[in-house]
């Protein structure tokens, strides 16, 4: 899958931010399963989370907050016609992420950082009695 995400926040503190992050996960899967039958399919969940951060130093943070998750899915298998499943509508999510800043700077008398960040995000969505779980790598760079 490919995600874009984007943030918009606060930094309270020197420890503490609270923001909103976006998320655009893109998926796609495709084989065959162990009846023979191939089988392929898209998704789409447009994440929309309000999280809180603490940052246990200028280089280390974790962050988790609820989500309100749009979600778009469909899955077509080959039997002996096509046959096609698929869902959408809103669901609860829950976002953490743990990320590491890899060129901590300060800039200055306003103690404001600035840096490259290395992260790892999970995202669960709860989707009619179904859990879907997706874990990213999250680089690019970040001025709290």
């Amino acid at each position: 899958s490919l995600t874009g995400s984007v943030r918009l926040g606060w930094q309270l503190n020197d420890n503490l931010a609270i923001y909103y992050q976006a998320d655009l996960p893109i998926g796609f899967v495709g084989g065959r399963d162990s009846f023979g039958r191939n089988y392929g399919g898209a998704s789409i969940l447009v994440g929309n989370a309000v999280m809180g951060e603490w940052h246990f130093t200028d280089w280390f943070g974790l962050a988790l907050g609820p989500s309100i998750d749009y979600s778009a899915a469909a899955i077509c298998a080959d039997t002996v016609a096509t046959s096609c499943a698929g869902a959408s509508g809103a669901f609860f999510g829950i976002q953490a992420r743990a990320s590491f800043t890899v060129v901590a700077a300060s800039a200055g008398q306003d103690t404001r950082r600035y840096g490259f960040r290395v992260g790892v995000g999970s995202h669960t969505t709860f989707i009619s009695g179904v859990v879907v779980e997706s874990l990213d790598l999250h680089l690019g760079y970040e001025w709290f």
